[in-house]
């Protein structure tokens, strides 16, 4: 019975897929009871929502998904023949995205998006980055992706015809399948899967995105507002985990914490090396729960230890004040659950203070939050009308949110203040109010994201792996009219431009600032509509203030009224009115006058620069002069140097010309929206202005391209050509080190031992700057670091340093692994490796040397501990004598002349008398080396291919050579060898993309040890040096 109910399942189409892949035979038994009764219990559950589907879902495409999702989450637990460990792969390789791509089908905003065969490629792709031994390629044949593991035969899938997003499911299942069977211990298979996911939905939209745990939590934090912890902020300065600012009446306030205080050790763990995310986990927990934190304060002789309670921190999404002449301030930082609460309270106490003829609401680099919020505090100044209409997909389409009468502040004149960071729900509130006529809008465009998300927390049904969410647009947003901003943002009725004018640095004009439209994969909408900028202001920046200045001040309830604020206020003194119209008619000679005192300031600063920046006079105007513009930049850079760019103005006509102002456009970051005020250029004479440029010292070679845009006020002046500038690479040190574990026994670790590790350093062919060595705990509690970073100024070629790092080692029962950073950081040279020390219950007992030294046998190793499984750090080979140190049980703790320490084992060697000379242990990690061949044909490419050879060369065997290719579209594996198929010369022909290309071609000796090297390689196929990144097109497309 049970073969032929089996034989059955074969009728359905979908389910003879699913069984196929599960691999199970009909024909094969055994079918034990057990095991039938496991498939009997799915298989009515199975039946049971069938037949319920059936009932409520009327699109065949649907009806078509759930039944093959409710399939493989229905009898994929009893199919097939798996151990343990395969199954729990294979399970958590498939639950999160068949659960994932479902609640796409339910609710995503725009399904004409699903393009089944891309977000097949993407996925893969993405899984590809970080699973080092999987090449994966959509070139490769016609229609179909090819996915290969190192070490195991290849998987070709066809993905030209598929037609809905389960056949991308089911192609997604089969490829992740192949890949959790031969994924490499180190990978986890829950990443490869938030890979899988991610990357399928990058297709979609910017904002949607599978949560990992921690960020969920951290999501959770910051639209609840509230978690357990201490109240304290706290950053990386200096390499040091540093408060920031208290908040007030907490734990840490009462505690007596103060800014600036480096916080060395969390309960008994130090923070050396500690990431923030790992330190923040560390110090929040339950309410009523206790830590314990040491901290080293300047002037202050030894650490601080203080014990703190943890407790209900409440993150204030609201600040207020009353700045005067009736007029109060209120800051909106995000909108979380208690916004609203927080907002209604601060009102009420500046009402009640006297700030009854103005409010200035502070948007400004809000990024949003929760969509009710923004509805709830619009409410509180509109009485009347739509604030938002959410627009969705299926039954989702059209939600207006409407305001109510009832408690509205309309009478009260506002000027929102908005920034380029106002974004998503700050806009809700801003364009709600500007198309009510509510407010006036002071400062920049918004960011112009128009769409909402909801968040999906995964509850999975057969997996351990929990804690996970989904971000998913579930709709487009609309501002009063119907009006969408997506992409756009909102336009502020005034516009401020801050000029930046200071003794070594100039800026009249504001940088671009990336935007919603500047995104991968942006939605768009058919309901923008051009907004008009009533007056544009140009001001005197004032200096900035520092960043955890402005957290410390903002924690401790301060308000630095800066221009924004005081022109808002001066304003709502002049002519505030509740009717934005009404308002601005009577601040039009106001905004006048505040122009020219600001164009005043900042002609005034620039003569102190020696620039003459005075408008002509109205008699000079229009005089239409032509003017041409010159660059000249040295052809050559070398990283780590500065370079020069001179622009000069030739003015042959017989007029003046006025504010000339030039502006860099550049692929380069640092050449890129450098200005350079000319001023004035008298007629017949040239005027010239430098800009110096510093290089990064780890710059990697580049070739580049400058343009100029060029304006002028009296005339109009060409630009030139576009320039190029090469950056040529600093020669970089080579860093070998030798890890030994220094102890008087066995080298081993014991449970309530402290060892001690001494990592060698030696620079080779050229100096070294900064070093660093820093070991990360990858052993939970077991293990505390105790000395886990050291850090050295200089290093000549040829020279050494040793570092000396400890940890105490609590309850271990297995080996225990570490990661190990050594590196140069002022030449960008990185070396990570994983450090395992074998376990022993007991340490062996030391026994003194019958002779002083000992001579190994050829052939024989050297061990980083008395045992066979820890490391062998060299091999011997010819005969060598070593200094003894002393034997543990059946090994030898030898020394050599440099001081490295290493164990041979008692048979592989003999006691000696003495010695002329003390052998030498060689090197553990010696880098694998990297010689490009013709390295200057990789500068720039013509055809958009890369013709790359490269020598690999290494003392130890190679595991593989992987070359990415890094470009604005993202990363991509386009090759990897392995090392046993590696000749002496790596020979690619690389697929370029229009544009900075970076490739990167990387060599590693094991699990995390290797070499890399990377350069650019600009394509000058399809790329145009105007705009030459998708930044500068979208902002030039912008342009009216």
């Amino acid at each position: 019975m049970p073969k032929q109910v089996c034989q059955n399942l074969f009728r359905f189409q979908s389910l003879k897929e699913l069984i196929w892949r599960n691999s199970l035979d009909c024909s094969t038994p055994p079918f034990s009871p057990v095991r039938w009764m496991k498939l009997v219990r799915s298989a009515s559950r199975l039946l049971f929502s069938v037949t319920l589907l059936r009932l409520q879902l009327r699109d065949p495409m649907l009806n078509s998904f759930f039944l093959v999702y409710l399939v493989a989450n229905s009898l994929n637990p009893v199919l097939g023949v798996m151990s343990q460990q395969e199954e729990a792969r294979q399970l958590r390789a498939t639950e999160q995205l068949s659960w994932a791509i479902l609640e796409l089908t339910k609710g995503y905003v725009k399904p004409a998006r699903f393009q089944p065969k891309e977000m097949v490629t993407h996925s893969l792709r993405s899984v590809e980055s970080v699973v080092p031994e999987l090449v994966f390629d959509e070139s490769k044949l016609p229609g179909q992706v090819y996915l290969q593991m190192v070490g195991a035969p290849p998987l070709t899938l066809n993905v030209e015809r598929m037609a809905s997003i389960w056949e991308a499911f089911m192609t997604l299942k089969r490829s992740l399948d192949y890949v959790a069977l031969h994924l490499p211990e180190d990978v986890k298979a829950q990443d490869v899967e938030l890979k899988a996911i991610n990357g399928m939905l990058g297709t979609l939209d910017p904002h949607s995105v599978m949560f990992s745990p921690q960020e969920y939590e951290e999501m959770k934090v910051s639209t609840q507002g509230q978690f357990g912890g201490l109240g304290i902020v706290i950053g990386q300065r200096d390499g040091w985990l540093t408060v920031i600012s208290p908040i007030p009446d907490t734990p840490a306030s009462k505690a007596g914490i103060r800014a600036r205080d480096q916080i060395i050790q969390i309960n008994d763990e130090t923070t050396e090396n500690m990431t923030l995310e790992e330190a923040v986990g560390l110090l929040r927990g339950r309410p009523g729960t206790k830590v314990t934190i040491q901290i080293r304060r300047k002037g202050a002789q030894r650490p601080i230890e203080k014990e703190l309670t943890r407790r209900i921190i409440k993150v204030r999404s609201v600040s207020h004040k009353i700045l005067g002449d009736g007029v109060g301030y209120l800051r909106l930082k995000s909108f979380r659950e208690n916004t609203t609460d927080e907002a209604v309270t601060a009102l009420a106490k500046m009402r009640q203070g006297g700030a009854t003829k103005g409010l200035i609401l502070d948007l400004r680099d809000n990024p949003g939050g929760l969509l009710e919020q923004a509805v709830s505090i619009s409410d509180l100044f509109l009485n009347k009308g739509v604030i938002v209409t959410t627009e969705g997909f299926g039954d989702q389409m059209s939600q207006p949110r409407y305001a109510h009468e009832a408690g509205s502040l309309t009478d009260l004149p506002i000027v929102v203040l908005l920034s380029a960071g106002s974004a998503s729900a700050s806009e809700i509130v801003a364009g709600a109010l500007r198309n009510h006529g509510r407010a006036l809008l002071l400062g920049q465009q918004s960011f112009g994201k128009g769409s909402v998300q909801t968040i999906i927390p995964f509850h999975p049904r057969r997996t351990k792996v929990e804690g996970t969410a989904l971000k998913l647009t579930i709709a487009h947003y609309l501002t009063p009219g119907g009006v969408s901003i997506q992409g756009t943002g909102i336009v502020p009725d005034i516009r401020l431009q801050a000029a930046q004018v200071e003794e070594d640095f100039i800026a009249l004009r504001p940088p671009e600032t990336t935007r919603e439209s500047d995104l991968n994969r942006s939605l768009d909408h058919g309901s923008t509509q051009a907004q008009r900028v009533r007056s544009t202001i140009a001001y005197l920046a004032e200096e900035a203030m520092d960043q955890d200045e402005q957290t410390r001040q903002e924690n401790a309830g301060e308000i630095a009224e800066d221009f924004e604020i005081r022109l808002a206020r001066r304003l709502l003194l002049t002519g505030g009115a509740a009717k934005a119209d009404t308002f601005y008619r009577r601040i039009t000679q106001e905004l006048d006058r505040v122009r020219l005192e600001q164009d005043a300031l900042i002609t005034a600063a620039l003569k102190s620069q020696e620039i003459a920046w005075e408008p002509p006079s109205p008699s000079d105007r229009g005089q239409g002069v032509k003017a041409r513009a010159e660059l000249s930049v040295q052809g050559k850079v070398q990283a780590g140097e500065s370079v020069d760019l001179k622009l000069c103005v030739v003015n042959p006509s017989d007029s003046d010309l006025y504010r000339v102002h030039g502006r860099t456009v550049s692929a380069h970051g640092s050449l890129n929206e450098l200005e350079f005020v000319v001023g004035r250029v008298p007629a017949g004479q040239r005027a010239c202005r430098v800009r110096t440029v510093e290089m990064s010292q780890n710059q990697r070679a580049r070739q580049d391209y400058i343009t100029l845009q060029m304006d002028a006020v009296g005339g109009t002046v060409d630009s030139p050509k576009p320039t190029s500038l090469r950056i040529l690479p600093q020669g970089r040190p080579a860093l070998e080190y030798h890890v030994s574990v220094v102890d008087d026994s066995d080298g081993l670790v014991s449970s309530g031992e402290t060892v001690n590790l001494q990592v060698e350093v030696t620079a080779r062919e050229r100096s070294a700057g900064s070093l660093l060595v820093a070991l990360r705990n990858r052993n939970g509690s077991a293990v505390k670091l105790l000395g886990a970073r050291r850090r050295h100024e200089a290093l000549k070629a040829g020279e050494s340093w040793t570092a000396k790092l400890s940890f105490e080692a609590r309850a271990v029962d297995q080996a225990l692994e570490f990661d190990l950073t050594v590196g140069a950081t002022k030449e960008g040279v990185w070396h990570s490796d994983r450090v395992v020390l074998p376990v022993v219950a007991k340490p062996l007992a030391a026994k003194a040397c019958a002779r002083p030294y000992t001579t190994a046998r050829s052939g024989s190793l050297l061990r980083q501990g008395g045992s066979l499984q820890a490391e062998v750090v060299s091999t011997i080979g010819n005969p060598a004598v070593f200094k003894c140190l002393g034997r543990s049980g059946d090994w030898w703790r030898v020394t050599d002349r440099r001081g490295r320490i290493g164990f041979l084992a008692a048979a592989d060697g003999k006691a000696a008398p003495s010695t002329t000379t003390l052998a030498t242990i060689d090197t553990a990690r010696r880098p694998p080396k990297i010689d490009l061949i013709n390295p200057e044909q990789h500068y720039e490419v013509l055809d958009g291919v890369l013709d790359l050879k490269a020598v690999v060369g290494s003392d130890a065997a190679l595991k593989h050579v992987v070359v990415y290719r890094r470009s604005e579209s993202g990363q991509k594996k386009v090759a990897l060898v392995r090392g046993a198929d590696l000749a002496s010369q790596l020979d690619l022909q690389v697929p370029l993309e229009p544009g900075h290309n970076l490739i990167s071609i990387r060599a590693l000796q094991g699990v995390a040890y290797g070499a890399s090297e990377s350069f650019w390689v600009l394509s000058r196929k399809g790329w145009d040096p105007k705009l030459p990144t998708k930044h500068h097109r979208s902002h030039a497309q912008a342009k009216p």
